[in-house]
C-alpha cells in the first residue's frame, strides 16, 4: 500500500494513542537518513514503559514506526544527531499532528534548555518519496537544521537550510476528505493516492466518508 495522506491521517491518530506526552530519554542515528527516538511514559493503564520511535527519511522506503527490539547505534552520533539532543532532548512530545491531509507529520515538544527556560521545538518528517526529510524548527517556524539542506536555487521551489523560514510543500489538491462535503469531482482531494481515488470512485458519493473512516 502506498503512503498517501489519508494513511498519514490514521498513522497519526495511532502515534496520539502511543506516545502521546512521552518523555524524549535518547536519541540516536543508527543510519545517516534515519533517527531513532528512546521515550518513557505511561500506558493506557497507568503503567511506566519504555519505547522506541523509528523516523526514517530513506529515499526509497521512509516510514515512522515503534520498533519492538533495539537496533546498533554509531558510537559517534553525527552533527544532526547531536542537535536533535541539544534541543529535543529530555523533552515531552505535547502534540502529534498531520498538516491539512498531506504526508507529512508534525512532533510538538516541549523542552527546557539550561537555563530552565521552557520552549517549543516542532519535529517534522515530511514523508515524500525520494524528497522525504526531518526538520527541527522552533516555535516561530524557523528552521533549527534539517536532515536535507536544500539551498536557494531556480531548482528548488523551497528553502531548507538553518535560519531560513519554513514553508510547507505546496499542494495542487485542495480538499481535505476529512474535514469537508466529498465534491462530485474526486480528482480534488488532496492527500488521496491514484490507488485509493480508484477505489473510491467505485463508491457512491454518500458512502465515501464512511469508507474512510473505516
Amino acid at each position: 500500500m502506498s503512503i498517501d495522506g489519508c494513511f498519514v491521517h490514521y498513522l497519526t491518530t495511532e502515534l496520539n494513542q502511543e506516545i502521546l506526552n512521552f518523555k524524549i530519554n535518547k536519541i540516536y542515528q543508527p543510519a545517516p537518513l534515519e533517527i531513532v527516538l528512546q521515550l518513557r511514559g505511561k500506558n493506557e493503564t497507568g503503567l511506566i514503559v519504555n519505547k522506541q520511535l523509528l523516523i526514517s527519511s530513506k529515499l526509497d522506503h521512509p516510514r515512522i514506526h515503534l520498533l519492538t527490539k533495539k537496533i546498533s547505534n554509531p558510537e559517534v552520533p553525527n552533527n544532526f544527531c547531536m542537535l536533535l539532543r541539544k534541543y529535543i532532548e529530555r523533552g515531552v512530545i505535547k502534540e502529534i499532528k498531520q498538516y491539512q491531509n498531506d504526508r507529512l507529520i508534525e512532533l510538538h515538544i516541549n523542552a527546557y534548555n539550561e537555563l530552565d527556560d521552557e520552549n517549543t521545538f516542532i519535529l517534522i518528517f515530511e514523508i515524500m518519496g525520494r524528497n522525504s526529510n526531518i526538520i527541527l524548527l522552533n516555535s516561530e517556524n524557523t528552521i533549527i537544521d534539517a536532515l536535507r539542506k536544500l539551498p536557494p536555487s531556480f531548482d528548488n521551489l523551497r528553502t531548507i537550510i538553518p535560519h531560513a523560514k519554513y514553508n510547507y510543500p505546496s499542494s495542487t489538491k485542495s480538499i481535505n476528505p476529512f474535514n469537508k462535503e466529498i465534491p462530485l469531482l474526486l480528482d480534488n482531494l488532496q492527500g488521496v493516492s491514484k490507488q485509493l481515488l480508484n477505489t473510491l470512485n467505485e463508491l457512491d458519493n454518500s458512502n465515501i466518508l464512511n469508507f474512510l473512516n473505516q
